[in-house]
């Protein structure tokens, strides 16, 4: 089951942008372009006066290596589930390439033209034309999943649409569709995804949902992250800072240090959030942790401003 001719080029150039990584960017987290797979689920809305929703699930993976104008690109494969909800290299068709510059921008490959994706070097308030002309960075943050602590940021697409989120090393994690949005618009349909399912190497680093079974129809074991979410933000901060978790917290405490390893502030942390006032720190980079009943389960750097 492929997805209908008029709506194939644009959900694949918007959600390939799922493939965001920036390995040269020295904070990001790295994306294995040789062995990852995602799934997405695609939901259409038709506008009134038709009504009515149809959502699909596709898997994506990357598998090898392709010279393109003598440089080297990752092969990009889609595969639409029907049943089985698997992602089998073989059933899957070659859609394109990607590759990230030094300068942490990502670009795809597709039917002879080059899409950019992304570029990781943005910040809050810089312009996001991948998305059309309006979108710009409306904010960015740090969150610990997968095992790792990544920059997540929000796209505003800079009309009446909900602003996309993605993270480093994974994309985006759910939004609109607002590549070639107008056209959607005008058509009748309005589209909505969300990640479901992320592995890198076999591993799973973010959801739940599936991201493929084995062909005898056994479900892989995969491992989880079983640490709590952990957002911190804002980052430089002058006045106050923020840390959320998506799990509670009993019994675990803040530290703040500087880059001397030296403590300089150290507070419990009961529940989800703690909002930090005014602390008097000179501007220069500190290294938070959250210690839970004195072990280490999350660390971040923070910057004073």
């Amino acid at each position: 089951m492929r997805h209908p001719p008029a709506m194939e080029r644009p959900i694949r150039i918007l959600l390939l942008t799922l493939l965001m990584p920036c390995l040269s960017y020295s904070s990001a987290q790295q994306f294995p372009v040789d062995s990852a797979e995602w799934s997405i689920a695609f939901t259409a809305f038709n506008l009134p006066p038709n009504g009515g929703y149809t959502t699909t699930t596709v898997h994506y993976g990357i598998r090898g290596d392709t010279l393109i104008d003598g440089m080297t690109w990752s092969k990009l494969y889609e595969d639409t589930a029907v049943a089985d909800m698997s992602f089998v290299e073989g059933n899957a068709m070659l859609i394109g390439a990607i590759r990230e510059d030094a300068n942490g921008q990502v670009r795809l490959h597709q039917d002879g033209s080059i899409y950019l994706l992304f570029d990781f070097s943005l910040t809050v308030g810089d312009q996001f034309t991948p998305l059309g002309p309006y979108g710009y960075v409306s904010a960015v943050d740090t969150v610990f999943v997968g095992g790792a602590w990544r920059r997540h940021f929000a796209i505003d697409p800079g009309f009446a649409l909900w602003p996309l989120e993605y993270m480093e090393g994974i994309g985006y994690v759910h939004g609109q569709g607002v590549m070639d949005g107008w056209r959607y618009w005008n058509i009748g349909i309005h589209l909505e995804f969300e990640l479901l399912c992320m592995e890198h190497y076999g591993v799973r680093i973010y959801g739940t949902g599936p991201c493929h079974v084995e062909e005898s129809t056994v479900p892989t074991q995969v491992a989880t992250n079983t640490g709590p979410v952990v957002s911190l933000f804002p980052s430089p901060f002058t006045d106050s800072f923020t840390i959320r978790t998506d799990q509670p917290l009993e019994e675990a405490t803040l530290v703040l240090s500087d880059a001397a390893g030296r403590t300089v502030l150290r507070q419990p942390f009961r529940g989800t959030q703690l909002r930090v006032d005014g602390p008097e720190l000179a501007p220069g980079l500190y290294v938070v942790s959250i210690l839970d009943r004195g072990t280490l389960i999350q660390r971040a750097n923070l910057i004073a401003q």
